[in-house]
């Protein structure tokens, strides 16, 4: 049959196609409060204010533009993968709740505490606590698999696995994250060094 719309999943072109295709979705937004950041098929909206009700509305706008664009461009929002969060400082949460009521459509945008985006999971206080605790799982796996091949393989080839599967998982991203506290800075450096003098000595 015909392809009248999109193109088959898998194919070579697929992402450079669909990257063409929704490159003009930020300037359908409107409200010049919110900034559209797209990559690949994640896009986020975001604005900043000194007040919850005037993000809502800036947010709300905009939404309501992102679903004018997706209706006649045929494409379709996932509302469960739809989530919205408000970051602010720990005594602006503690001083009274900061909800934003957002809905796309007729679903309601569900809010959380923290959301992973692009690998890295941001919290509501930019404190990194949890990706920092799931980084320091994804080591504490690997660092088991390294432990697990060193009867079987050569001093390099397990400082290749080092590299390519636990010194990556501290690198990525660690410019945005390493404002962390030194406390939970400490939690992956102890990993590392902990796993590699376990395996390299």
């Amino acid at each position: 049959g015909v392809v009248k719309c999109g193109v088959p999943q898998g194919s070579v072109l697929g992402p450079l196609l669909f990257n063409i295709f929704i490159n003009d979705l930020p300037l359908h937004i409107t409200n010049s409060k919110v900034v559209c950041d797209l990559f690949a098929d994640d896009n986020s909206i975001h604005s900043c204010g000194t007040d919850v009700e005037s993000i809502q509305c800036c947010l709300q706008e905009s939404l309501n533009d992102v679903s004018k664009w997706c209706h006649q461009n045929r494409m379709v929002i996932h509302p469960g993968k739809t989530k919205s969060m408000v970051v602010a400082a720990r005594q602006k949460h503690q001083l009274k709740p900061l909800m934003l009521k957002l809905t796309l459509g007729t679903d309601i945008v569900e809010q959380v505490r923290e959301h992973r985006v692009l690998g890295v999971t941001l919290d509501e206080e930019l404190k990194w606590q949890s990706h920092i605790d799931n980084v320091c799982k994804q080591l504490a796996r690997n660092l088991f698999l390294l432990g697990q091949l060193k009867p079987y393989v050569s001093t390099d080839c397990r400082k290749m696995f080092f590299k390519a599967h636990i010194l990556a998982h501290i690198n990525y991203a660690s410019t945005v994250w390493s404002s962390a506290s030194e406390v939970h800075i400490k939690k992956t450096k102890l990993s590392s060094q902990t796993g590699s003098k376990a395996n390299f000595t």
